[in-house]
């Protein structure tokens, strides 16, 4: 029997989240399924779901004022809820809360008419008051958050690293987490092989895909390339993506007189034609669950070097098996030691990761959470 699913999230925008989505998303369009999926907000990847099957986009409206919208999405959390559950009457066999931290698209699928309710979590809530400058905030807000929680039958989390992080702050709801890795859509790959305008230079192409954000540390990052660069002077950082940070981190660059030698690209919807042509990935975020980005690199056999973060050893100790041939995790000051001992010895370091058997595990998980059918051949 066809199953009728609704996905809610916040926007479509270039993201690991967004980018995990359309992956789950065309997998379960495999699957003998109907999907409504409600989105806050547009983005880069909007054309991209419309164009799979059986999907239909619901928009949610939001209060225009940001005071009252502020104001509902982490007050008045039942209020907001009662208002969605008078008007939600579309029946669903699953519901998916895929964002997690944004109550006016986690509420709207709390509030569905579904016989079975999951909320997904990206991130590892244990560490945010631990990298935050505005500790009590992520407290209080953790403590409102929690209120919808209860709606949910499983709470999913992408990585064991990122459950034990919810158990820790949510001790109440442990039981009804499980984790359920990001499946990745491998197909997307194949975007390294469009027509690229722009070649990357340099002997040592680095490059860093992601957001400028704070928790990125793209700053220290450019501080570890500035220690390669000076062993390794035909080196050059690539840089794909925006974000808050740009304007410092453009300073930073301009401050180290590194013009030359660091190259910001913006957001790029398809970041695998300049993968391709790099030489080593490298990330030195304080946090994450579970990369989808590094997960890319490594399925198209690029070596990783990454910055000590729980999710970041959920993926290596899971890729790298004993050799360490797909990358390493060390502390954000030795990154430039590992990158440097990459570069010079990167003809004799072949990465090889199969994503296509992780992807089975997944895969399987998934069908069994959900009673999934696949869809008869016609």
């Amino acid at each position: 029997m066809r199953k009728k699913i609704l996905i809610t999230t916040e926007s479509l925008i270039v993201g690991g989240v967004e980018t995990a989505l359309i992956s789950l998303v065309k997998y379960l369009n495999t699957m003998d399924v109907e999907i409504d999926i409600s989105v806050l907000g547009g983005g880069i990847f909007m054309d991209e779901l419309k164009k799979i099957n059986n999907v239909n986009i619901i928009p949610v409206k939001i209060p225009k004022n940001p005071i009252v919208s502020r104001v509902f999405k982490n007050l008045l959390c039942n209020s907001l809820y009662k208002k969605y559950k008078k008007n939600n009457t579309k029946k669903y066999d699953i519901a998916i809360a895929y964002y997690g931290i944004n109550n006016y698209c986690d509420l709207y699928a709390a509030a569905s008419n579904a016989k079975e309710k999951y909320l997904w979590v990206h991130n590892n809530f244990d560490a945010f008051p631990k990298f935050s400058f505005y500790k009590l905030i992520f407290l209080v807000r953790n403590k409102i958050m929690s209120r919808k929680f209860k709606y949910f039958d499983k709470i999913v989390a992408v990585s064991e690293s990122s459950r034990k992080g919810f158990c820790k702050i949510f001790p109440k709801y442990s039981d009804k987490t499980i984790v359920v890795n990001n499946i990745m859509d491998y197909a997307r790959l194949d975007g390294r092989y469009e027509k690229c305008d722009f070649k990357m230079k340099g002997s040592n192409k680095l490059l860093y895909v992601g957001r400028l954000a704070p928790i990125k540390r793209v700053d220290l990052l450019i501080n570890e390339f500035e220690k390669v660069l000076s062993k390794l002077n035909n080196s050059i950082l690539y840089i794909v993506g925006d974000g808050t940070e740009r304007k410092k981190l453009e300073l930073i660059v301009n401050e180290k007189k590194l013009q030359n030698n660091v190259v910001f690209l913006g957001n790029q919807k398809n970041p695998f034609k300049y993968m391709e042509q790099a030489d080593v990935l490298v990330s030195a975020s304080s946090m994450e669950a579970y990369s989808i980005n590094t997960l890319e690199a490594l399925a198209m056999q690029k070596y990783f070097v990454n910055a000590n973060n729980p999710g970041a050893k959920d993926i290596f100790y899971y890729t790298n098996e004993a050799n360490f041939n797909n990358g390493i995790v060390c502390d954000v000051e030795d990154m430039h030691h590992h990158i440097i001992y990459y570069l010079r010895n990167k003809k004799n370091i072949k990465p090889k990761f199969d994503i296509t058997n992780a992807n089975k595990l997944i895969e399987e998980e998934l069908k069994r959470i959900f009673d999934l059918n696949e869809k008869k051949k016609s």
